[in-house]
């Protein structure tokens, strides 16, 4: 494999043709279809209305309606390592990546090396050359289609 992907596992709302993180707004309870869009750090906000400052200044942040957003939906990569599917967690420097296992077979996970416990999910790193794939899969949180492309 030439270059890793990138990492992408986030939340995303498009609102007004620009794409923020979107977060769920756990602020009121009772208003559980609105999400928290956040600019990315230093991102510039001429142009946009109703976005206030985060602590730190350097991301900006506005709550919306879900109905108010063009697309709202969530992006998760993922791996293959011997067969089992793998959350990829992160990249290292050294050629390797890391991830949480989505399989439930704890002998599987004891044999192959793979930390955890049956509570918590089972997680490894791995060589990424011993990686068979690499692959996102987005889930349309306004519609709930989800489609899988190649990473």
């Amino acid at each position: 494999m030439a270059e890793l992907p990138f990492l992408h596992n986030e939340t995303v709302g498009v609102f007004q043709g620009r794409r923020f993180l979107a977060l769920r707004d756990t602020s009121d309870r009772s208003k559980p279809n609105r999400r928290k869009l956040w600019t990315q750090p230093g991102e510039d906000v001429s142009g946009l209305t109703g976005f206030t400052p985060r602590p730190g200044g350097e991301r900006y942040e506005r709550i919306v309606h879900r109905d108010e957003l063009d697309a709202l939906y969530s992006d998760r990569m993922y791996f293959v390592w011997k067969g089992q599917t793998f959350l990829v967690t992160g990249f290292g420097d050294d050629g390797r990546v890391s991830g949480y296992w989505q399989g439930g077979d704890i002998a599987w996970a004891r044999e192959h090396g793979l930390r955890g416990n049956q509570y918590d999910g089972h997680f490894g790193t791995f060589p990424v050359d011993e990686v068979e794939e690499f692959y996102v899969e987005r889930k349309d949180l306004l519609t709930g289609r989800t489609e899988r492309r190649d990473a």
